[in-house]
């Protein structure tokens, strides 16, 4: 039996559990995932659930609280601690990443004889935990400018002609 037919019996027996409950019964059904779009669209279907909550991948300043909670439950902490450089070398990351984080620097510090998690143990752990959303699902862009590539002059009249053509059609 493949994974692909579970999988379709699966949904198709949950699909019926669901139908088949009774509207006065109150009840949650709770799940996560990482990949909404590999949910089938028979369980997305409007109607089926009341809401569907959409958790973000945490931005710069919300990864640096996250760390700075998850670095404070430490027992001994260093005051070389750079939580925002760490919160933005870690975009991509989730909280259960980072809290692999720390948990891989506090076992490196461990390992080596310190007491102490410091900046040194949590750049070795960036080497080993890597992010949850990978490149090109979700990640942090800076804001580039024109000024700030060279060449392609050509390119750029062309991008800016056509700016300011779009702009006049929809004014």
């Amino acid at each position: 039996m493949s994974s692909a037919s579970s999988s379709v019996r699966l949904v198709g027996q949950l699909l019926v559990l669901l139908d088949g409950m009774k509207q006065t019964r109150k009840f949650a059904v709770i799940g996560a995932t990482n990949r909404i779009n590999g949910i089938d669209i028979a369980l997305r279907r409007g109607g089926r659930f009341e809401k569907e909550v959409l958790v973000p991948v945490p931005n710069a300043m919300t990864r640096e609280r996250i760390l700075k909670g998850l670095i404070s439950k430490l027992p001994k902490v260093s005051n070389s601690i750079d939580y925002q450089l760490l919160a933005l070398a870690t975009p991509g990351y989730v909280g259960a990443d980072l809290s692999s984080l720390v948990r891989e620097a506090s076992i490196h510090a461990a390992l080596n004889g310190k007491s102490t998690v410091s900046m040194e143990e949590l750049q070795f752990a960036l080497t080993k935990v890597k992010a949850s959303i990978r490149k090109g699902e979700d990640v942090n862009v800076e804001n580039i400018s024109w000024n700030n590539i060279g060449g392609l002059d050509i390119v750029k009249k062309v991008s800016t002609i056509m700016k300011i053509f779009f702009i006049l059609i929809l004014y």
